[in-house]
């Protein structure tokens, strides 16, 4: 266990030094590390590289789900993961079957939105 953890440990400071160099962004990194200490991925370099992925690499999306990406300016699926249920639910357009489809999407690459235990 401890040398699991001893590499976690590592992953996360170079991802870290990463982030003061401006190589990585904060937002990313944050849900990269999230993630880890969930136990959802251990691969910090790896995940960084899917967030960095536009949104259109999780698959397809409702007509409705892809308006709210537009309207909300996400690219990316870093900033997609950055959002809260909450942030997204609050949105004029987003509905719980927006959300969940969302969910789904994103679960299907191992992946959550910033705070979703769903």
């Amino acid at each position: 266990m401890r040398n699991a953890e001893g590499r976690l440990l590592k992953a996360v400071a170079e991802l870290l030094q990463r982030v003061a160099s401006g190589e990585v962004n904060s937002t990313a990194a944050a849900v990269c590390i999230e993630n880890a200490l969930d136990g959802r991925e251990t691969n910090l370099t790896a995940q960084h590289g899917l967030l960095a992925e536009p949104i259109i690499n999780l698959g397809l999306f409702s007509v409705r789900t892809r308006n709210l990406f537009r309207r909300m300016k996400l690219q990316t699926i870093g900033e997609l993961v950055a959002l809260t249920p909450d942030n997204l639910l609050a949105l004029r357009d987003c509905s719980v079957t927006s959300l969940n489809e969302i969910r789904e999407r994103l679960r299907e690459k191992d992946l959550r939105l910033r705070g979703d235990y769903y």
